[in-house]
């Protein structure tokens, strides 16, 4: 399913306009093929403010692995990688071109208010 230019551009500034909290994980399938995690760079206009986003927000990519042919497309990113475990990613128990990703947030909770 292709997506248009103006759908880009209004989930784009969606994203944006998250408030990014000090605990934050943001999971989703973003099908940004054109990323060069390596380098963090894109030729492509949407992918790059995408990547502007996680930059401007200190945010950690934890998937490293591939799940698209050669593309890392599903993604977890948050700002609290130190209480995250290493996800695992294994194949999906029904029809999908999708995997599942498997990890751990480990946060204690605060202590009641008085």
């Amino acid at each position: 399913l292709a997506i248009t230019q103006e759908a880009h551009y209004t989930y784009l500034d969606l994203l944006e306009s998250i408030k990014i909290q000090p605990s934050t994980l943001i999971l989703c399938d973003f099908n940004y093929p054109t990323i060069e995690w390596k380098t963090y760079s894109s030729s492509n206009m949407n992918a790059q403010r995408f990547l502007n986003f996680i930059n401007a927000n200190a945010l950690d990519k934890l998937i490293d692995t591939p799940m698209g042919g050669e593309n890392i497309l599903d993604l977890v990113l948050t700002n609290i990688s130190s209480y995250c475990s290493t996800p695992t990613v294994s194949s999906c128990l029904v029809r999908s071109d999708h995997k599942v990703i498997t990890f751990k947030v480990t946060i204690s909770p605060e202590p009641p208010a008085r």
